[in-house]
């Protein structure tokens, strides 16, 4: 298997993609080593394009030792299981954070908004 650091990707963006047979490790390695991801999901998505709860928590934890990624476009996404704290300090080291009706739950927010409020913030879009 080629990993990120031997490849010139940079972006990818998916559409409608089943990745359920992604494990969490290998899909949460993989996207820390780009800058750009987008996931675009159907309002009549199926189960099988969402992230699980363990791919999720694994996207963002590797984010959290991660500095590459600069934008993160998500699509109806449940961020409910990812801890608020480690949420917080992914998306305010990102150029651009594009949650498109992605669950947040309310401690989420305000851990969220806090740390913007308190860190010089890289969010600019």
């Amino acid at each position: 298997l080629v990993s990120l650091q031997q490849t010139r990707l940079t972006c990818l963006c998916l559409d409608k993609c089943d990745l359920s047979a992604l494990s969490a490790q290998l899909l949460a390695t993989c996207l820390a080593g780009l800058t750009t991801f987008k996931l675009k999901v159907n309002f009549e998505y199926r189960q099988e394009e969402r992230f699980s709860d363990d791919q999720i928590c694994a996207i963002f934890e590797e984010l959290s030792e991660s500095f590459k990624l600069q934008n993160l476009h998500l699509r109806l996404c449940d961020l409910f299981p990812v801890p608020p704290s480690t949420l917080a300090m992914v998306l305010s080291r990102l150029a651009m954070a594009d949650l498109y009706w992605c669950l947040l739950s309310p401690v989420q927010v305000v851990t969220l908004f806090t740390r913007l409020q308190h860190q010089p913030a890289r969010i600019r879009q």
